[in-house]
Formats: C-alpha cells, sequence, structure tokens
C-alpha cells in the first residue's frame, strides 16, 4: 500500500486503472440503457420542435410578401 509519499506499487497502479474501467464501462452501459428507454420520447420531442420551427419560419416568410 501506498506510505503517503505518492508513489504506488505497479501493483496499485494496475488495479487502481482496472476499477477506473470498470467504472466506465458500467457508466457507459447504464447511460445507454437511460437512452434506450428514453428514446422514443426524444425522437418525438425533436419532431415537435422541428414542425413548429418549420411552421413559424413558414408564417414568418409569408408576412414579408
Amino acid at each position: 500500500m501506498s506510505d503517503g509519499t505518492g508513489k504506488h506499487s505497479p501493483v496499485e497502479k494496475f488495479f487502481r486503472m482496472c476499477l477506473l474501467v470498470f467504472g466506465g464501462i458500467v457508466l457507459l452501459q447504464l447511460s445507454l440503457q437511460m437512452l434506450a428507454e428514453m428514446w422514443p420520447w426524444l425522437v418525438g420531442i425533436a419532431v415537435i420542435v422541428g414542425v413548429v420551427a418549420g411552421l413559424l419560419w413558414w408564417l414568418r416568410s409569408r408576412r414579408q410578401w
């Protein structure tokens, strides 16, 4: 183990790197799972916003004529 001087053994470095990789994989899996559950809502909201923006653009372009 570390004696507080900031120097770590190769085993500690390897173990810490494995924990960081494992944590990254777990967080990535959780975020992909949440995205898969919210995907229909996100697409629906994007379509609604696109339709509203297109309608506003069309109305503004007609007003100028």
